[in-house]
């Protein structure tokens, strides 16, 4: 297969960047929309728009103004909603994202440098509205360059309407971000901030493509956004021009199950009512829909593209099965990767959440300093990067489309005998699962470990929002984090027996105090980390009973959620 000639991909990706920063329910949208519906028109698919109900936030401008005349121009943070403030200016150190730097800043203006994960700017707005500023200004970790991340009104990350963010915040290159800071050590400085938005309810549009195939029984879906902030070269207009590539490239090919083509809105933004969980919008919404006409179960699997700029790509898959096939697939193609489960910052992760069978190839760790920023152009794009994941892509499509048995399901058996065989009798799983096997009853199969996925697979955040950092991670069976847990606080009762307060203080540091499923925010075990610790330093015996109180309810949670999965495993054989 040739995936050497990228030039029309680049040509795409060129033309594209044209039109502007894209943003879910604008004018840019249908510009952008029109000319993939050409493309994928021209490439031989059947066409549909599909309207999604969106939120849609376009920043008109913003400016901060010292007192000494010194005035430098910026962006507006989404989703605030803009206005004016004045007040002194104040330096915070260390980006911000501790609560201890937000001090005597009530009724200020708060200068702050983002911290090097994007993302946790939202950490660094809430801690400066709490701490009662009038406005923020932010400015970048890299130098020459703007950057749009959304920021919203709470600390958690609930699928459900929340607030609108209540303070004025801007973001400005590093150099201004400087200026200011030289222009403060000369003495005490006021400082005006504005910024203009118009946000509203309008429609967003997802695309969908569908290709000529034998069967329509089944089908695999290729995606991307197509909404993006600022350039968005990598992120994702490459995406987009590799999917509209592939759908050139499969419509010559004879396709045993269909294949879907799908640009999605409202990736970056656009969730309804200021929601915290403001991204993968729009895939959730296609997702909610194939969920309610009973034909999400159809998909045997998808393969998203989502930054796939620089190497070594990284393969987000879950389940487990689908895990396996690619980077098989990928050893084979002799491409370099790092694999992972499905991560829950992509459109497959609104697919995988549900059971099915979902993959994202992605660059997004080895981009931060690029991401969502105006620096992230065609330049700064890796061509190999995008020839591997075209490649890979279009293997894994092919596969999946044609094969009888893509997927094997006894990998993902191994997988959940190995963790679970201890606490779950499954027996009768293995059995019921090898027979449909024998059968060739792969459609059951399939529908069986969707189950599974949507029961075993779950995101995390591991800690107390607003407190601790860190990205949320997809994990095999997180349930039984808590037999990690346990063998802690057993090593600290060792310890505090022992006498070493200190050694036990150690290990206690590396227990989260909580763990949580972000969007649907249910906890998954709580650890009182600071009373252990407190007791550990009043009363070694006291401490002693706080363990031991503490293992009974983490041993108590461990049977329900042990049970929870064996009722789980249960549905998932009514499909066998």
């Amino acid at each position: 297969m040739d995936v050497s000639n990228l030039d029309s991909v680049l040509k795409a990706v060129e033309e594209l960047v044209g039109i502007g920063e894209v943003v879910a329910g604008s004018n840019e949208e249908c510009a952008i929309v029109e000319r993939i519906v050409k493309e994928l028109e021209e490439a031989g698919c059947c066409v549909e728009k599909i309207p999604v109900d969106v939120l849609t936030w376009l920043d008109r401008g913003a400016s901060v103004v010292l007192s000494s005349g010194v005035e430098v121009n910026g962006l507006t943070i989404p989703y605030t909603l803009g206005g004016s403030v004045e007040g002194e200016l104040v330096h915070i150190p260390f980006s911000g994202v501790r609560k201890e730097y937000w001090r005597d800043v009530e009724g200020k203006v708060a200068l702050v440098e983002l911290f090097r994960d994007p993302d946790e700017l939202k950490t660094i707005y809430l801690n400066a509205v709490e701490a009662g500023v009038e406005g923020l200004i932010v400015y970048d970790f890299e130098p020459s360059r703007l950057r749009r991340i959304v920021v919203t009104s709470t600390h958690d990350y609930r699928f459900s309407h929340a607030q609108p963010p209540p303070k004025v915040a801007v973001f400005i290159k590093k150099e201004d971000g400087l200026k200011l800071v030289k222009e403060l050590e000369k003495g005490v400085v006021r400082v005006r901030v504005e910024s203009k938005v118009d946000v509203k309810e309008s429609i967003g549009l997802t695309i969908e493509g569908i290709l000529p195939s034998k069967s329509e029984d089944e089908e695999v879906i290729v995606s991307a956004h197509h909404d993006h902030w600022l350039t968005g070269v990598s992120d994702n207009l490459c995406g987009v021009a590799l999917i509209v590539e592939l759908a050139k490239k499969l419509c010559r090919a004879n396709l045993r199950r269909q294949v879907r083509v799908i640009s999605f809105t409202a990736e970056e933004s656009g969730a309804l009512g200021f929601s915290p969980w403001y991204w993968i919008y729009g895939s959730r919404k296609y997702v909610e829909r194939r969920l309610r006409d009973g034909s999400l179960d159809k998909v045997v699997a998808v393969v998203n593209l989502d930054m796939p700029t620089a190497l070594p790509l990284t393969i987000s898959a879950s389940g487990v099965e689908l895990k396996s096939f690619l980077e098989g697939l990928a050893r084979r193609l002799n491409i370099r990767f790092v694999s992972e489960l499905d991560t829950s910052y992509c459109d497959s992760y609104s697919f995988s959440k549900e059971g099915v069978a979902a993959v994202t190839l992605h660059s997004i760790r080895q981009l931060l300093h690029l991401y969502h920023t105006d620096a992230d152009v065609l330049e700064n794009v890796d061509v190999e990067a995008l020839r591997q994941a075209l490649n890979l892509a279009e293997n894994a499509v092919l596969r999946l489309a044609n094969e009888e048995r893509p997927l094997n399901y006894d990998v993902y058996l191994t997988a959940i005998e190995e963790k679970l065989s201890s606490y779950v009798s499954l027996e009768n799983f293995k059995h019921r699962v090898r027979e449909a096997m024998v059968r060739g009853d792969y459609r059951a199969l399939r529908k069986c470990f969707m189950v599974l996925n949507k029961s075993l697979i779950k995101v995390v955040f591991k800690g107390i929002y607003g407190e601790d950092l860190g990205w949320f991670e997809t994990m095999f069976l997180p349930q039984l984090m808590i037999l990690n847990v346990l063998s802690q606080l057993r090593e600290v009762k060792e310890l505090v027996l022992q006498g070493r307060g200190e050694d036990a203080m150690s290990v206690l540091r590396n227990i989260p105090k909580r763990v949580v499923y972000p969007g649907y925010e249910e906890v998954l075990f709580d650890v009182d980390v600071d009373r252990l610790a407190n007791s550990v330093k009043v009363s070694f015996k006291q401490a002693l009973k706080e363990i031991d109180a503490q293992v009974s309810l983490l041993e108590k949670r461990l049977s329900q959620l042990v049970e929870l999965v064996r009722e789980d495993i249960k549905g998932a054989l009514a499909y066998l």
